[in-house]
């Protein structure tokens, strides 16, 4: 998982930023992560930056792994997870911008 090139580097400090950045900035986070959903609505649940991978939720699946939590093998939840992982966030950062 630790390549470094600079496409991959940007793709996880925007993975991070997509995580946490509720905790810096809620009032842009929130619209960050909302443009993250249609981007990937609109490419088929890809990417751009990670479109080496064959499936749709490679660099998740290889995110997730690092951290030690297994892939499941349910389709529903793969394609279920990388949603909720921005979507709660967002959630976050629009009930903290609302306050």
């Amino acid at each position: 998982m630790c390549r470094m090139d600079p496409i991959y580097i940007i793709h996880v400090l925007i993975a991070v930023f997509g995580l946490f950045g509720w905790i810096l900035s809620p009032r842009i986070h929130g619209p960050f992560c909302g443009a993250i959903v249609m981007h990937w609505l609109t490419n088929k649940n890809q990417c751009v930056l990670s479109g080496d991978y064959e499936d749709d939720n490679g660099f998740t699946k290889e995110l997730l792994e690092y951290v030690g939590i297994p892939w499941p093998e349910e389709k529903l939840a793969q394609n279920a997870i990388p949603y909720i992982l921005i979507g709660i966030p967002m959630i976050i950062s629009v009930v903290l911008a609302n306050i």
